[in-house]
Order: C-alpha cells, then sequence, then structure tokens
C-alpha cells in the first residue's frame, strides 16, 4: 500500500462517510504502521577478505508492504521498495571472533554504495564476537533496491552469523515522503 493521497476540501463541499474513511480513517491507520521490514540471517555467511559482500536474509521478522519488499527465497539480500519516501536503514552484522583487521559494511541502493553510509571499525580481539551496526537515512522511489554490504579484512575468509544467538540484521523503516 502506498501513502494514503490527501483531499482538498472547498466551502460548500459535503464531506462524506467514505471522504472520511478514505483520508482520515485510512490515512490515520498508514501513518501509524508505515511501510517497514526487518530481516535476519538464519545460518552462517562466509565473508571474503577485503571484498564489500551483499548480507543475505532468510529469515523475515516482519514486512508490511502487501505484496513483500523482501523475499526469503530469491534474491534474498534485496529489499525492493514498493512505497517511494525516505526510509530509516539500520542494520548490524555479527562476526566470529578474529582480532586481525576490520569490520563493518555499507548500505547499496541499485548496485551502488550510498555515499555516507559505510563503517568500519577495528576488529577488537580474537575471542569476541564482533557486531558493527549503523544508521542512514535515504531518499527512494518505487522499484529501487536497498542492500547491506558487509566488509571484513582478516587476511582470510571470516563467518558472519558464527552461532550462538547471534544474528545479522537489516531494517527500512519508511519515515516520511521524498
Amino acid at each position: 500500500m502506498g501513502v494514503p493521497g490527501t483531499h482538498t476540501v472547498a466551502v460548500g463541499d459535503k464531506i462524506t462517510a467514505a471522504d472520511e474513511n478514505t483520508y482520515g480513517r485510512d490515512a490515520t491507520t498508514w501513518f501509524l504502521s508505515p511501510a517497514r521490514v526487518a530481516v535476519t540471517h538464519s545460518t552462517t555467511q562466509s565473508i571474503p577478505n577485503a571484498t564489500f559482500t551483499a548480507h543475505l536474509f532468510d529469515t523475515e521478522t516482519f514486512d508490511t508492504d502487501t505484496t513483500g519488499d523482501h523475499s526469503v527465497s530469491s534474491a534474498t539480500s534485496k529489499f525492493t521498495v514498493l512505497t517511494p519516501g525516505t526510509y530509516l536503514l539500520s542494520g548490524a552484522v555479527a562476526f566470529a571472533g578474529n582480532a586481525t583487521g576490520r569490520r563493518g559494511g555499507a548500505f547499496y541502493k541499485n548496485g551502488s554504495i550510498l555515499t555516507g553510509s559505510e563503517w568500519l571499525v577495528p576488529a577488537g580481539v580474537a575471542s569476541s564476537l564482533i557486531i558493527p551496526s549503523m544508521a542512514f537515512m535515504v531518499q527512494v522511489v518505487a522499484s529501487d533496491q536497498l542492500e547491506m554490504y558487509v566488509f571484513q579484512d582478516s587476511g582470510g575468509a571470516l563467518n558472519a552469523n558464527p552461532g550462538s544467538g547471534a544474528a545479522s540484521s537489516f531494517q527500512a523503516l519508511w519515515v516520511g515522503t521524498p
């Protein structure tokens, strides 16, 4: 469902029950529950060294647009925009412990990095799970595709979602018109 339309009432117009339902009730309901998606990944994903890699997501916590912005069976890294506007993106990636290099990611739109969305943090200690996270706002139109790419440069491949309840996540929330 897209953003509800508005209706301008002119002097002398009669407001009908249908108008109130369409422009009052339906709009209020939509704004109280805007388009949003939250996804996670249930198994490990091997992330190659020093390469931004699209993170896969096979589990939906919720996906509110009625035709489904995200698929758990194909192109599972992509969130396809159905409702245009400004979205707040957030994400976190759970990496296996390794003390070498950096961990992080970036948000992409239509296959290109969103300028200013990249985040990288030092790896820390070898025994610790590293979970860098980020939030970012972006304006989009219908059919734009949003993704979270992840990055690590430990010197070799490193698993994301290493188990013990750790899971990478991606969320997108409609917050306003463009």
